[in-house]
């Protein structure tokens, strides 16, 4: 495996320290490949799209009504997430930058195939979705 030339401590999401994971994760891999471990394979290789993946991530966690909510539309300038007095927010909610403003709800399907994404308009991620006529009574 290849080393940075520079002995300092890497920063977080630094090329060279991103390269030397990603090698250590293919080497790792081709052990648990030559010992039969499919399963072990398939979870380096998502760790290894993970450590390519440029994006962010932030998570947001707690006990019920402890600002959450308010915390990540403060963040973002943006009313993302429902606030209240109650238990506002009880669906998980992912948020990515994008060019136009768009929601969509992922709902589940009946048969247990993949979930459903249906657009919703963004006005509306503020009321209580549980309930969202685009779900039809689907979780």
């Amino acid at each position: 495996m290849t080393q940075p030339s520079d002995p300092r401590p890497a920063a977080a999401g630094d090329p060279r320290k991103v390269k030397v994971i990603v090698e250590l994760i293919d080497h790792t891999s081709t052990s648990a490949a030559t010992y039969d471990r499919g399963d072990l394979v398939e979870r380096l290789r998502l760790a290894k799209v993970r450590i390519n993946d440029p994006q962010i991530r932030v998570v947001i966690a707690g006990q019920l009504k402890q600002g959450k909510s308010q915390l990540l539309n403060s963040l973002l300038n943006i009313p993302v997430a429902r606030v209240g007095d109650d238990e506002s927010t009880v669906l998980a909610t992912v948020v990515a930058y994008g060019e136009q403003a768009s929601a969509r709800l992922v709902v589940a399907r009946p048969d247990g195939a993949e979930p459903e994404l249906i657009d919703i308009p963004p006005s509306e991620v503020t009321n209580d979705l549980r309930r969202a006529p685009q779900a039809g009574g689907r979780e």
